[in-house]
Parts: C-alpha cells; sequence; structure tokens
C-alpha cells in the first residue's frame, strides 16, 4: 500500500500537482513499511528458533539428522599414542 502511495505521488509530482515534500514524505512511510516488514519477519524467525530450542527440537527444525556414535567394545579400543 505504501508503495502504491508513493508512486502515485511520485507521479503526481512530475505532473507539477505535488511537492518534492509530499513526495519524500510518501517514500519515508514507504521505507517505515519496509522496515516494519523486515522486522517482523526477523521476529518470527528468532521465535521460531526460540521454540526449538525449548522444546528439544532444534535440529529437526533444521533438518539435522544426529546419530550418536556406536561405543566400541573394550578389545577395539587402542592407544593412539603407540
Amino acid at each position: 500500500m505504501s508503495g502504491r502511495l508513493y508512486q502515485a505521488e511520485k507521479r503526481q509530482f512530475e505532473l507539477g500537482l505535488r511537492t518534492s515534500t509530499d513526495v519524500l514524505n510518501a517514500q519515508s512511510q514507504y521505507a517505515n513499511a519496509l522496515l516494519t516488514e523486515v522486522s517482523a519477519i526477523t521476529e518470527y524467525e528468532i521465535s521460531r528458533v526460540d521454540l526449538a530450542f525449548a522444546t528439544g527440537t532444534l535440529l529437526g527444525a533444521a533438518k539435522i539428522t544426529y546419530q550418536p556414535p556406536t561405543p566400541a567394545s573394550p578389545g577395539q579400543i587402542t592407544d593412539s599414542n603407540n
């Protein structure tokens, strides 16, 4: 909506029907609307990560599968310093 308002103000300015102040105000409103949208998306994504962490599903939410290593039997353990 703000983007269309800005474009309309700009066209009217080019026709001499609006002042540069009107165009700058519309452009400022448009920039603020974009900033608000980006902030909302960022907060949403942060909340999704927080929820996954709180519920212990962080790896699953990232589509990471974890398989713990199989413990070696006592006969398979060797000293790597020898």
